[in-house]
């Protein structure tokens, strides 16, 4: 709903305080279980990556606007996935998790 909100807003995914707050506490839900197995004396979360916040938002941000503009057009057309999008999702498990949320939502919805 936050990328959302900002695709109706018009603003910059990246300069979204909200989306870098949801981006550092999946973060460290994801690398939470492999702290608590591995305790050390200085646990260190890493820090949101950059491809997240600077090119993975913008590209679902586009993904989403071009999607509702798909719908407003009462037509079927399906286009392929956006093969970058593809490769984000299959490095970076964060991105993963955001991109599998944002499909089960719209599966949900009906949107899809």
């Amino acid at each position: 709903r936050s990328l959302e909100g900002v695709v109706e807003r018009a603003t910059m995914p990246k300069n979204e305080p909200n989306l870098a707050l949801l981006a550092q506490l999946l973060t460290l839900a994801l690398c939470a279980q492999p702290l608590i197995r591995s305790p050390t004396d200085d646990p260190t979360v890493p820090p949101v990556s950059t491809t997240l916040m600077q090119t993975f938002f913008p590209l679902l941000a586009d993904a989403i606007l071009e999607r509702q503009m798909a719908d407003s057009d009462d037509e079927e057309e399906v286009s392929a996935p956006n093969p970058q999008l593809v490769t984000l999702m299959q490095t970076d498990p964060v991105i993963r998790k955001i991109a599998l949320t944002y499909i089960l939502v719209r599966l949900g919805g009906g949107g899809i």
